[in-house]
């Protein structure tokens, strides 16, 4: 129940683990994980938050899987934003 994001993992992580979590109610994203290497998110019950329910960020290598997700205004978003740092969305693994 966060004025913002639920849980936000940011530059530079590497193997992170957001595994069987209850993400409700925020404000922004449910789960966002930005900047970082091999993160897996999965077995999370992620529910009615005001942006996405998951956002993976110039991310690499990570995988999304067996998640619920629901009541978000959008599930998932996969993006590539602009950064100062050479990071891009490459091998990322969404499945149920």
């Amino acid at each position: 129940h966060n004025t913002g994001q639920g849980l936000w993992i940011d530059f530079g992580g590497t193997r992170n683990r957001i595994v069987e979590n209850l993400v409700e109610n925020n404000t922004g994203n449910g789960i966002m994980d930005e900047i970082n290497h091999g993160s897996e998110i999965a077995l999370n019950l992620v529910r009615n938050n005001g942006r996405y329910g998951v956002m993976l960020s110039n991310a690499k290598d990570s995988k999304i899987h067996h998640n619920r997700i629901t009541g978000n205004s959008t599930a998932l978003a996969l993006r590539v934003a602009c950064r100062p740092v050479k990071w891009t969305l490459e091998n990322i693994e969404v499945y149920n």
